[in-house]
């Protein structure tokens, strides 16, 4: 079972504001159009989960997946796909020229239709896998 450390201050309020307005910006910024290898998205999410340990004061070897629930946070690999995701769905929308990468990847749209469910907005796709994750973190309770 989880055990949550629920003795958040001020300070820590702040600082989850603060990584939420200007660190996720950074650590997301053109994540959809690139191009990065599972090991990759895996150190990111060490990154990710890093920030919510030295927040909350959490050991190295703790695990942040519910505090990530409670706290109504993505787990960095399904940001990953939710930008991901955005990208390809929305370059169809913009010009021509983006068709031709859109059929490159259009698989990967597939692969989300199916582990998420379709969704057609950028709000609807974070719906989709907020819900994906809460239904596998609960699961796992």
């Amino acid at each position: 079972m989880y055990e949550v450390h629920v003795s958040a201050t001020a300070n820590q309020s702040e600082v989850t504001d603060f990584r939420n307005r200007h660190l996720t910006r950074l650590l997301c910024y053109c994540l959809g159009a690139l191009e990065l290898s599972s090991q990759q998205v895996k150190t990111l999410a060490v990154c990710w989960n890093d920030c919510f340990r030295r927040i909350f004061g959490f050991k190295r070897f703790e695990s942040v997946k519910c505090l990530q629930f409670y706290c109504n946070e993505l787990p960095f690999t399904y940001m990953f796909d939710f930008y991901k995701w955005n990208f390809l769905s929305s370059i169809t929308r913009i010009h021509n020229r983006f068709v031709i990468l859109y059929k490159i990847n259009r698989h990967i749209v597939s692969d989300f239709n199916n582990k998420y469910g379709v969704a057609s907005s950028r709000e609807r796709i974070k719906s989709v896998e907020h819900e994906h994750f809460h239904h596998h973190f609960l699961s796992a309770c």
